[in-house]
């Protein structure tokens, strides 16, 4: 087949298409922002851009997690999540994790009776 026939320019074309189609469908989506807050005091909070939510998206998420009190921890169980940060230590940390339908819980370990909060998580 000869670079000029109308086959080969055709091939060409569609693959100068799919060039230009395929980076923009296949990139990654951002993962959603959320601050999960412990501290001070006996306050325990998880919002998305400042506001308490009790549903959310299935899908990819940046939880930064603002521990500050050393008497407390967040903790965050779910379907395949059960991650916490430390006691005893003010801290910040970051988790990329990826939330599935089902029900979420999140408490400070050492307080679970009273610091305590729930949230869905949908397809």
């Amino acid at each position: 087949m000869s670079p000029s026939s109308p086959l080969a320019l055709a091939l060409l074309l569609v693959a100068g298409l799919l060039g230009m189609l395929l980076p923009s469908t296949m990139q990654a989506a951002t993962p959603v922002k959320l601050v999960a807050t412990v501290g001070p005091g006996f306050a325990l909070s998880i919002t998305r851009g400042g506001k308490v939510f009790s549903r959310l998206k299935a899908g990819d998420y940046v939880i930064t997690v603002r521990d500050r009190a050393n008497n407390h921890n967040f903790r965050l169980v779910g379907p395949g999540v059960n991650r916490a940060s430390g006691i005893g230590q003010i801290s910040t940390l970051t988790w990329r994790l990826t939330l599935r339908p089902g029900n979420y819980r999140f408490l400070c370990d050492p307080h679970a009776q009273t610091m305590r909060g729930a949230f869905a998580v949908v397809r």
